[in-house]
């Protein structure tokens, strides 16, 4: 069983850097939706920069991420590589 709360067909976001180029998440927020994201740039204004997914189809991508799935909404987690552990904090929109 999950170690998390959530539904694995729960829509999440991903970056496309993640998706199609391999990327390592290293960043995750949890507002309405969890958003994942790689530590590329990115333009959130381009079509298709921000790719809608299950939660279980991210898991078998990085299941690494499993350890931020209970976070409340308001927080993100964030690490500088995949070697490293989370960083769990406050959004610095809600601070």
């Amino acid at each position: 069983m999950a170690a998390h709360n959530q539904p694995l067909n729960l829509r999440v976001f991903c970056c496309r850097h993640v998706l199609e180029e391999q990327a390592p998440i290293t960043l995750v927020f949890s507002d309405d939706d969890f958003t994942f994201v790689c530590a590329h740039e990115h333009d959130w204004e381009m079509d298709g920069e921000l790719r809608a997914l299950s939660l279980g189809a991210l898991l078998e991508i990085d299941p690494s991420i499993e350890e931020v799935l209970r976070m409340d909404i308001g927080y993100e987690a964030e690490r500088r590589s995949i070697n490293d552990p989370w960083v769990i904090t406050k959004s610095a929109d809600l601070q």
